[in-house]
């Protein structure tokens, strides 16, 4: 048997990837990749953290070669035809490199497509700020926002955006994107959503890729960072936006309001001036400290003004000021 016969047969004898320790043998690069565990699963992969050699690598395995091709061509793209500084901000690449693309065939004769790019190590968004504080929260924002003036002037949105996909370093506060599944053609429907961070979720536009898209789903990142546990108001539509802003005043986070409300408005044209007022936000912004002494009294009357009121309300206080004027015109006829 010739060598080339022999490689065809070690390549159709190998199983579909469902437990550690399998190995991926590429078809046509030759290469072999040991699955040391499983990173995530998304709309159309799964992605796992592989060995080659002793060097780590992540790899994304799917059924589709279409997604897995355009990934794979368009961080190919960013990191070969585009300037340094796309992705690099102050000394942090912002997206993973990529190393191979390739296919495989299992033993019941199922095509599964990969790509392999680099692994980066770190905690999603949201996990890190917590021992940090608005000031880091900003940096992470403003790294990402000059990333996406970068990626929108390709014509795509990055479509995902989540703090799940903004990894941290912790030991040097690096930050970096990953998940490209998303990225989108603008004018075209998202191809991947998170809907917390989703701008048709609120009401606030359309789910058609443009600058906007990302920009409103930053914004969502950027108040999820400075105020941990607002993501956990559901509902969406207007009636929900509106929590979301008592809940940053009652945080004493006011001056994020009128950037959240320009993005949901679109207001913003592009990621580079979002990212100046972020920046100025955050210049301005205090953090007040008595916040953290206030009594049940004031907890409690924070609540009742987070609920929503209707007309019901209304009248009440309506009918109490009636009365109140009666009494007082009563006590100066007496």
């Amino acid at each position: 048997m010739s060598q080339r016969a022999a490689t065809w047969s070690k390549f159709n004898s190998r199983q579909a990837p469902q437990r550690l320790g399998d190995t991926v043998y590429g078809r046509w690069n030759g290469h072999a990749y040991q699955l040391i565990r499983l990173l995530g699963t998304g709309a159309n992969g799964t992605v796992w953290l592989a060995q080659e050699n002793g060097r780590s690598y992540a790899l994304k395995i799917s059924t589709e070669p279409t997604a897995i091709s355009l990934e794979y061509r368009l961080l190919k793209q960013l990191q070969e035809n585009s300037p340094p500084d796309i992705f690099t901000v102050q000394g942090s690449r912002l997206g993973p490199f990529v190393y191979d693309l390739d296919d495989y065939t299992s033993a019941d004769g199922q095509l599964h497509y990969f790509y392999v790019m680099e692994y980066i190590a770190g905690v999603p968004a949201h996990l890190d700020s917590k021992r940090s504080d608005g000031t880091a929260a900003c940096q992470i924002v403003c790294r990402l926002l000059f990333f996406l003036q970068q990626l929108h002037q390709k014509g795509v949105a990055f479509g995902d955006i989540k703090a799940d996909n903004v990894l941290v370093n912790p030991r040097n506060g690096e930050v970096r994107l990953v998940d490209f599944g998303g990225v989108t053609r603008f004018g075209e429907s998202i191809r991947q959503f998170t809907e917390w961070y989703d701008r048709a979720y609120w009401q606030a536009g359309s789910r058609r890729a443009d600058r906007q898209y990302d920009l409103f789903s930053v914004a969502l990142l950027w108040i999820q960072l400075l105020c941990p546990g607002i993501d956990k108001i559901r509902g969406g539509g207007v009636r929900g936006f509106q929590r979301i802003k008592r809940t940053l005043a009652a945080n004493g986070l006011k001056n994020c309001i009128p950037i959240l409300e320009k993005t949901w408005k679109g207001g913003f044209q592009d990621a580079d001036e979002m990212r100046e007022a972020v920046q100025q936000a955050a210049a301005s912004h205090v953090q007040p400290k008595f916040r953290k002494k206030v009594g049940r009294f004031y907890r409690k009357w924070d609540d009742v003004l987070e609920k929503d009121w209707d007309w019901t309300h209304w009248t009440v206080v309506g009918s109490v000021a009636v009365c109140m004027s009666v009494i007082l015109r009563l006590i100066m006829i007496k």
